[in-house]
């Protein structure tokens, strides 16, 4: 099958493997830095963990929708189709983040569900203001760091500016809307203290912020482009 023809359904097909492939990168980085009770020290051991599912999806040529809020607007016929991509992207995301959530508690990989319970909880209450904001860093420091990877030659450098910028936000506990989709959702299988459409009083502010953090970095690199 020419999935050329077929736009839509690749991107359905490519942003399902990216849910997939970051949830089980924020199993890993929760798993890894379960056995540390210093906070800091969990914090780190996460930070070096999670970016190797972004290296993996980019690698790949998956897609996420934080990455389509910025790329999408250079290589879209127009508005329509801009937040139609956006929105195969959020979707596919959600299924392929719901598919792994539900895989990883099946098999047993809950012996660290106290931990994913309270990054859940933490993330949930937060106001939509602040979700907004923290969604707006995330996205503009990750669709600089793809822009910026894309114009290296070395792959090497290329991989190091993508794992410093994810090292960066999951430090500084920015809000990234498809991680959050398996923090969320193993916190709604885990625990009945989180209902399921109560999810996206974060999910929804999040992916603005990631959208509008997108759409700046975007708009920033253009322009620097054009003067160059």
């Amino acid at each position: 099958m020419n999935m050329k023809k077929w736009p839509y359904l690749s991107l359905w097909l490519n942003a399902m493997c990216a849910g997939i492939i970051l949830s089980c990168a924020g199993a890993a980085s929760v798993y890894a830095s379960a056995g540390f009770e210093n906070a800091g020290l969990a914090s780190l051991i996460q930070a070096l963990v999670f970016p190797v599912g972004l290296l993996i999806i980019c690698i790949c040529k998956f897609k996420l929708y934080t990455g389509c809020c910025g790329a999408c607007l250079c290589n879209s016929k127009g508005i329509g189709d801009y937040f139609g991509k956006l929105g195969t992207a959020w979707i596919a995301n959600f299924f392929g983040a719901f598919t792994a959530t539900c895989v990883l508690f099946m098999i047993g990989a809950n012996r660290f569900e106290d931990k994913i319970i309270l990054i859940a909880q933490s993330k949930m209450s937060m106001d939509f203001v602040e979700l907004v904001i923290l969604g707006i860093a995330c996205n503009f420091l990750i669709c600089l760091g793809i822009m910026m990877a894309e114009r290296l030659t070395c792959d090497f450098s290329a991989a190091l500016i993508l794992f410093l910028v994810v090292f960066l936000f999951v430090i500084c506990k920015f809000e990234h809307s498809v991680a959050n989709m398996f923090y969320l959702l193993y916190g709604w299988l885990a625990s009945s203290d989180i209902k399921f459409f109560e999810i996206f009083r974060n999910l929804i502010p999040v992916s603005i912020g990631n959208l509008l953090g997108g759409i700046f970095a975007a708009l920033i690199v253009g322009y620097n482009t054009k003067e160059e």
